[in-house]
């Protein structure tokens, strides 16, 4: 079993199941969350990136930087509302995505090692608010949840 699996079957696929009967959130729903989050994060942090800069620091290069990844994150959005709405979405999710996750997993500690400011920190916030969203989408449905004991049984 390699790492992605145990990440799914281990924390995400519980996780999904707890939200989803404590809180009645479905998996999908969490996901989308968790992408508008990471949007949310790397804004804030290109934001911080550019009031820190100077007035001799070009900021051309950060704004074009953060047009291009908002343009891909809302392409991830309208994926991820395809997959919610279709009936293998998650099947989809967990097979065409793993080596995205896996990338992404593996640079979470880098992204971390380097932080050395209020902007990367958020950067690195918004990094792994994007590796849920991957990880909810491929998580397994839960099952249903018992609603409790018989008050009787003869047994």
């Amino acid at each position: 079993m390699n790492l992605d699996e145990v990440l799914i079957r281990k924390i995400y696929s519980p996780l999904a199941g707890l939200l989803r009967h404590r809180f009645g959130l479905c998996q999908w729903r969490v996901a989308l969350e968790c992408l508008n989050g990471s949007v949310a994060f790397y804004i804030g942090a290109v934001a911080l990136e550019i009031a820190a800069k100077g007035i001799k620091d070009g900021i051309f290069v950060t704004m074009l930087r953060a047009m291009v990844w908002l343009l891909i994150m809302d392409r991830v959005r309208r994926l991820a509302r395809r997959q919610a709405a279709s009936s293998i979405g998650t099947s989809s999710a967990r097979m065409r995505e793993w080596l995205f996750r896996i990338i992404l997993v593996g640079v979470l500690p880098l992204s971390l090692w380097y932080i050395s400011g209020w902007s990367s920190s958020l950067y690195s916030v918004s990094l792994a608010l994007l590796i849920c969203h991957l990880y909810f989408k491929a998580a397994d449905t839960p099952p249903p949840m018992p609603k409790g004991r018989l008050a009787y049984s003869r047994g």
